[in-house]
């Protein structure tokens, strides 16, 4: 490269352009890096919110089966009451046949 002469202004501007593309190609190659890095940090964001969302209906499915044993604890006090009941009205109408019993004999 001489200076001064076409030749040299020449291969003076092809370097520029070389250098100018190397370093759009640099930035290029940053800029791709830090949109990756955007990219993946995202898809590890909604990755965490699907874990929490599904962390969260697990624990409504949780939630639903205990108030289900609730209920089904509810209807065995239910039942157990009215068995009670029936046992009490059982020995009601036997004291009232042994009271019949007893007038019937007087």
């Amino acid at each position: 490269m001489r200076p001064g002469t076409p030749e040299g202004t020449r291969e003076r501007e092809i370097l520029k352009k070389q250098i100018r593309s190397e370093r759009w190609r640099e930035r290029y190659i940053y800029i791709n890096i830090y949109i990756n890095i955007y990219i993946f940090r995202e898809r590890d964001r909604e990755r965490e919110r699907e874990r929490e969302r599904e962390r969260e209906r697990e624990r409504e499915r949780e939630r639903e089966r205990e108030r289900e044993r609730e209920r089904e604890r509810e209807r065995d006090r239910e039942r157990e009451r009215e068995r009670e009941r029936e046992r009490e009205r059982e020995r009601e109408k036997e004291k009232e046949k042994e009271r019949d019993a007893y007038c019937f004999l007087k």
